[in-house]
């Protein structure tokens, strides 16, 4: 399994099971969960040309479920404020964005061209 974690501390914290929450933590997804939940993002190309991201919220839902590092994470998920919420949601795509930087080119992406 990954080692690899981001913590985010909470700008307002929460009340779990009567524990106070003051930050979160969130691990790398595995390759094994890439595999069975897939991109949480996709690329996509408007009428004029254009490139753009899709986010795919059932995708974004399942890692959050199986990354968040607190029991009960998408319970605890749910009490959280707007911002403190985008930025977990931030930090879970930073993931994939920094595994996307660090990898070979492949045909996946805005920045690929077709030969």
């Amino acid at each position: 399994m990954s080692k690899r974690t981001k913590t985010i501390v909470l700008e307002e914290s929460v009340v779990l099971f009567d524990k106070r929450l003051t930050e979160i933590t969130i691990r790398e997804p595995t390759c094994a969960e890439f595999i069975s939940i897939g991109e949480p993002q996709i690329w996509a190309r408007s009428a004029d040309g254009g490139i753009f991201v899709v986010e795919q919220p059932a995708a974004i839902k399942a890692y959050l479920d199986h990354c968040l590092l607190i029991e009960n994470g998408s319970a605890a998920f749910s009490l959280l404020s707007l911002r403190d919420g985008k930025s977990i949601k931030g930090a879970l795509l930073g993931f994939f964005t920094e595994a996307e930087a660090t990898t070979p080119s492949s045909d996946v992406g805005p920045n690929s061209s077709s030969t």
